[in-house]
């Protein structure tokens, strides 16, 4: 039975070598790949819904814009779509500068 006294210290430093590698590697890439799940998520929470916010604010107020109903049905008074009351206040307006010539 041969016994030996010396360790095969080139052999143990490429090991820890390697492993210092393997492990500075793996780090690396969780960071990696940390930031780019941290990006997609910033992406989805702050970017991309104040869109569908924006697009859902637009759609109702297109809607308001466009509708008859009721403001105050004891008054009567009534909400008719912008682009009508826009055609009966120009009327009034070119009605009154006739009316004043």
């Amino acid at each position: 039975m041969s016994h030996y006294e010396d360790l095969n210290t080139t052999k143990i430093a490429l090991i820890g070598f390697i492993a210092t590698v393997l492990v500075f590697a793996v780090i690396l890439l969780m960071i990696v790949l940390f930031h780019r799940e941290m990006s997609e998520l910033q992406q989805t929470k702050v970017i991309d819904r104040p869109a569908v916010e924006f697009a859902t604010l637009t759609s109702s107020q297109q809607g308001e814009l466009t509708t008859y109903r009721w403001i105050d049905r004891e008054k009567k008074i009534v909400q008719i779509p912008i682009k009508q009351a826009m055609e009966i206040v120009a009327k009034e307006i070119e009605k009154e500068g006739i009316n004043e010539h």
